[in-house]
């Protein structure tokens, strides 16, 4: 038996890529998994004793994902502006005890991992936090809340929802019950977040992910000052 040698691909074939769709989509799933593993990274990480080995390899789980995200950040740049767009640098995580703050937020996400380790986040910083996993959900634990008298402050909502009413549909039906709903964006898809107009939806803030503790502290406590 011999083995045949392997023919050329005809110079005038085009090679197969994925779709910008397709990248797009790689992109955000692995935001959301990022989004994952730095929500629970940073609260380890604040849990445990500074300068421990345990403290410095959850720094260094930490800085490894946020290289992964600027590669993401440039992944998405390229499929939506034809170029890379600048990607900011990451500034480092806030050391020592962290403030806690207070209030009530519902954390609408389809992504369980993304859900847990964000409501983690919150916890740590003083917050009281519910859960949905789409759109649906959310207006109906907006509306018991209100109902009890116990609202909530601030809605965390992702845009993009696989099965569900997306974020876009739900601010719009949020603020059809309270037009003084504070509802924050946030997305895996943001190539460059200061394109993306939220106050125009009805947002109140944004955030891209993954997020860490720092940057989600500082979004909630501008849209609840404001």
């Amino acid at each position: 038996m011999t083995n045949r040698p392997k023919q050329a691909r005809p110079a005038s074939e085009p090679i197969r890529s994925p779709s910008a769709a397709r990248l797009r989509g790689y992109a955000h799933e692995i935001n959301n998994y990022l989004t994952a593993i730095l929500t629970n990274v940073g609260v380890a990480r604040l849990d445990s004793a500074e300068g421990s080995p345990l403290h410095t390899t959850l720094q260094e789980i930490e800085d490894a994902a946020l290289q992964a995200c600027k590669i993401t950040q440039r992944l998405l740049a390229g499929v939506t502006a034809g170029e890379e767009n600048p990607v900011p640098a990451a500034t480092a995580p806030a050391k020592g005890a962290t403030a806690r703050q207070r209030g009530k937020v519902l954390i609408m996400d389809d992504e369980t991992r993304v859900r847990t380790g964000t409501g983690k986040m919150l916890q740590h910083l003083g917050y009281e936090v519910a859960y949905a996993a789409d759109g649906e959900e959310a207006l109906a634990l907006y509306k018991q809340a209100a109902a009890v008298g116990q609202p909530f402050d601030v809605v965390l909502m992702d845009l993009t929802i696989a099965n569900g009413r997306s974020g876009e549909e739900t601010i719009q039906a949020l603020i059809a019950i309270d037009p003084e709903v504070r509802a924050i964006a946030s997305s895996g898809y943001f190539s460059n977040p200061d394109d993306f107009d939220y106050a125009s939806l009805g947002f109140k803030g944004m955030i891209a992910k993954p997020y860490r503790m720092d940057e989600l502290r500082r979004v909630l406590q501008e849209v609840l000052s404001a």
